[in-house]
Order: C-alpha cells, then sequence, then structure tokens
C-alpha cells in the first residue's frame, strides 16, 4: 500500500510536467548512485518535484547548447534534487574590515604567458574535494592556496591539510567566523601564521561544525605562513598577473544559482543577472588555478569543491571577458610563505 501510494504520489508530481520525460527507473536509479535517502514520501514528493524542474531546466539549455547558442552545458548531478538556497547555508564569505588593509598584490607589468594552467605542476595542486553540506569553501581554498605555495615556492609536498581544523577553530580563535555558515580565506591564512595547521590524518573533515580539539604537538612541520596578499578588488589583469607569476589564489564567486550548480562542461558565461559581480554577492571561495582561451573565448580555470563528479572533473572554465563575471576579481588573495 505504502509503495502503491509512493507511486501515485510522483506520478501526480510528473503530470505538471508535461514536457519532461521520466522513468520510475531513473529517479531510482539517481537516489542510488548519490546515496539519496528521504525522511519520508512527503519529502520525496518534494525532491522529485525540485527533480523535475531542474531536469527541465537542463533539457532546455541543452538544447541551446546543441544548437550553438551557449558555450556551456548543464548536467542532472547530485545537487539535482536541492533548490540553491539550501546548499547555500551562511554564505558569509563578505571581506571583513579588519582585512581590508592587507598588502595589495603589484602587477609585474610583464607580458603573461597566453595561458597558464598550475594542474600541470607537481604538487601545485591537489584533487577536487567535496565539502558537503558545510559551507566551508573558505577553508578549503585557503587550503588549497598554501599548499600551492610551499609547492611552487619550495618544492614541499604535504599530506592532506585539515580543513576541520580551520572551520572549528577559527571561530574560537577569530570570532567574525562562522564554520559551516561561512568564514574568510585570510582569516585562515591569519590562523595558520600564529597556530599552524594539523593534517586530515589527525584531524578528520566530518562537515558540519565541531568543538575546536586543535592539537599544537600534531602541527604538520614545514607549512610556515608569513602573511598574505589582497589584489586590487574588481580588476581582472591583476588578477591574471598573480595567477601567472605567484600560482593558485583563493578567489570568491557568487556560485549558488542552479546553473552554477548543475554546470557540466564547457565555459560557463551566463547573464549577468544570474552571475553578479556585485562584491557584495560573491558566496563560495574555489582556487583559480589557471586560465586559458578556446575558440576565441578566454576563460579562467577554478577547481571547485563539490567534487571531482562536478563540471569538468571537479572544474570550471568561468569566462574571462573583462566584466569580472561572477565577481571573480572582487575578493582575491594569496600566502606568502617560508
Amino acid at each position: 500500500m505504502k509503495l502503491f501510494f509512493a507511486v501515485t504520489c510522483l506520478l501526480a508530481v510528473a503530470a505538471a510536467f508535461p514536457k519532461t520525460e521520466i522513468s520510475a527507473e531513473e529517479w531510482l536509479a539517481f537516489k542510488a548512485q548519490h546515496g539519496k535517502i528521504y525522511a519520508s514520501q512527503e519529502e520525496e514528493a518534494q525532491r522529485f518535484k525540485i527533480y523535475l524542474e531542474n531536469k527541465q531546466m537542463v533539457n532546455d539549455h541543452n538544447q541551446k547548447y546543441e544548437r550553438g547558442e551557449v558555450s556551456y552545458r548543464l548536467a542532472l548531478n547530485k545537487f539535482a534534487d536541492i533548490r540553491s538556497d539550501e546548499l547555500r547555508r551562511g554564505g558569509k564569505l563578505r571581506r571583513p574590515a579588519a582585512s581590508m588593509n592587507v598588502p595589495l598584490h603589484v602587477n609585474s607589468n610583464q607580458p603573461l604567458p597566453a595561458s597558464v594552467d598550475w594542474r600541470t605542476t607537481p604538487g601545485a595542486v591537489g584533487e577536487p574535494r567535496y565539502i558537503m553540506m558545510c559551507e566551508s569553501s573558505w577553508a578549503f581554498s585557503a587550503l588549497g592556496s598554501v599548499v600551492s605555495q610551499l609547492a611552487i615556492k619550495k618544492g614541499l609536498h604535504f599530506p592532506l591539510l585539515s580543513p576541520q581544523n580551520l572551520v572549528d577553530c577559527t571561530r574560537t580563535y577569530i570570532l567574525r567566523d562562522d564554520g559551516c555558515e561561512g568564514g574568510w580565506v585570510d582569516d585562515a591564512f591569519q590562523y595558520i601564521q600564529q597556530n599552524g595547521i594539523q593534517s586530515e590524518d589527525d584531524y578528520w573533515y566530518h562537515g558540519y561544525d565541531e568543538n575546536c580539539v586543535f592539537n599544537k604537538s600534531l602541527v604538520v612541520p614545514g607549512v610556515v605562513v608569513t602573511g598574505f596578499f589582497g589584489l586590487k578588488p574588481g580588476s581582472e589583469d591583476d588578477l591574471m598577473d598573480a595567477v601567472a607569476n605567484v600560482g593558485p589564489i583563493s578567489v570568491t564567486v557568487g556560485a549558488y544559482d542552479n546553473a552554477f550548480m548543475t554546470y557540466g562542461g564547457g565555459i560557463y558565461n551566463p547573464a549577468p543577472a544570474t552571475c553578479t559581480t556585485d562584491p557584495r554577492t560573491p558566496n563560495h571561495a574555489v582556487l583559480l588555478v589557471g586560465y586559458g582561451s578556446e575558440k576565441g573565448q578566454n576563460f579562467w580555470i577554478i577547481q571547485n569543491v563539490w567534487g571531482g563528479d562536478w563540471g569538468e572533473q571537479g572544474y570550471m572554465r568561468l569566462a574571462r571577458n573583462g566584466t569580472n563575471l561572477c565577481g571573480i576579481a572582487s575578493q582575491a588573495s594569496y600566502p606568502t610563505v617560508l
């Protein structure tokens, strides 16, 4: 009887989307692939409705992609049954006033390579990670920058450093951060500068807020941050110079819309209303690892923290068109290391 009710309920939901074909097998396969378990039949019906909405959006968009009208495609990934506001959580990634006075990167004013990709430098870029339902992107981005600088400047390679250490402990040492509700990359640099950082083997990532259990005796030797630089807000020229001459850069973007969440590949170049350049709205930290061009269209290469099954194996190519798309140049910084 319960199974009959559930199927009847889902069929009723599907009837509201006549343009979108779906079978019971497809829905079951989606749930199995991504380990989806719902608390009730009512919740499953709601998730199914969101899935259908996203599927219709993805299908409509990808038809435009096939016709050459847009430069990127979408995909029904693990976020297909949730809304963007659910994934966003706190998203408090705006630069604090105390961080406004940091020294700024000085543009070299030298010719730059046509393309840069730090993934080709051994140890400079780690594998894409997944933050789960915790807005700890700031912690992952900061650690990505630190590891990159140690590899590029010192030739040092380390085990995974602990983002959970930052999520739990910057709330104690730097009171303006809120762990899984959002933090700030520069605060992570400052914390590591003052305290060091443990490895993930010693301080596991769980994807939710916990009490700080930092152990100074277990900090990873050789991970020494001496400070950090910001970049002139909104300057794509300075950002391009920094990623070419310094290495991967921590940046923030406006990520929490359905198109960004379901990005499946290509050069992401949405309408400005979808991905605003307003410096107050970037809400998700990523690691900028390079730039390039394809068929006359320039792009940035960013490593996201939504797993290797998102986008282009965990990466996005974001249009680099001089408009500070998605606010990528609004709040950028990188650490200095010893």
